[in-house]
This record gives structure tokens, sequence and C-alpha cells, in this order.
């Protein structure tokens, strides 16, 4: 039997995270004008970001005829991760500064749409027919901090976010035009 290879795409440079401050008409399909309204903040993300899922696994009842216990899927949890990004310390409270749009549209206690675009360059437009995977979160407080410790860190927040209510998992979907 031959060994397949099959195609792969590179992660490396090859994400997206655009945030829509308003929620779009149809989360399977947004438009390409209410994702080029948001803001592009995948150059101020520091390292990737991923919901993460976690399924239990349950014991079905053994019945009395039976010698072994079964198990199946039980309840999935998706998780948010901390978001991390950077921004300008000394131009806070200036609006519209730069280095600051993702601190900007990133606020404490507001709730966004983080759409994530997988394959393409992060430097690139998103566009009609490019799939996304939409999440909408609700935003935690932003903590200031550093990358790292060392020359190569730079200023940062950390920020907590969690499922916005009435949502419990990310939403696969495809721009429309």
């Amino acid at each position: 039997m031959p060994v397949l290879m099959p195609d792969t795409t590179s992660s490396f440079g090859s994400q997206s995270l655009v945030i829509l401050t308003s929620e779009p008409a149809s989360l399977t399909a947004i438009t390409a004008a209410e994702v080029t309204a948001g803001d592009n903040i995948t150059c101020h993300m520091v390292g990737d970001w991923w919901p993460t899922a976690a399924t239990a696994k349950v014991s079905k009842q053994r019945k009395m005829c039976q010698t072994k216990t079964a198990t199946a899927l039980g309840e999935t949890t998706w998780d948010t991760p901390t978001l991390m990004y950077t921004y300008n310390p000394q131009s806070v409270g200036t609006p519209g500064a730069d280095g600051n749009e993702a601190y900007e549209a990133l606020a404490e206690g507001t709730t966004v749409w983080l759409v994530q675009r997988l394959g393409k360059s992060g430097t690139s437009d998103l566009a009609a027919a490019d799939a996304y995977r939409v999440i909408p979160v609700e935003l935690g407080p932003q903590v200031p901090g550093t990358s790292a410790d060392d020359a190569g860190g730079e200023f940062v927040i950390s920020q907590e976010v969690a499922f916005a209510d009435g949502h419990d998992a990310p939403v696969d979907g495809v721009i429309a035009a």
C-alpha cells in the first residue's frame, strides 16, 4: 500500500484575528462589508490564540446481564484562552493612537465577535469566500504586563475572555460577498 502525503498549509504567519464590535447579521455568513468594518488586530496578538474543547467520558449503566461497563462521550465544554496583545502604554487615553488599536477595541466589560481566519497570510485582508471561525466573547479586565523579561519583551495586555451570553462554542462560516 502506498503511503499518502497530503498537501498541508503552514500555520506560521497564516492566521488573522479581526474584532467586530457589533453582532453580524449572520454568524455563518459574515459579509465582506461587516468584516472590513472590523479591526484587524493580527499584528498586535502575541503567539497563537485557540479556543479549546474538552469532552467528558461517561460510563453507561451496566445492565444486570452484562459483565462489562461501556463508556460514551458526554458533555463538551469549550474554553477561551487569555488574549495577549501589544499596546503603547504612553498613548493610553489618546484616542486613535498608533499601537493601541487592539487596546481600544477590546474594552473591558464589552462583548465583541472575534473572527479568526486560518490558512492565509495574517497581513492580507479577509475577503469573500474566506473560511473563518467566529467566537462571540465578553471581555474581562485589561491587565498590563510584558511579553518577556529580556530584550525581546514588549508591553502587553493580558485579558481574560469568556463566551458571550447565549454562545457556548465557536461558529464556522464563509465570508459572503
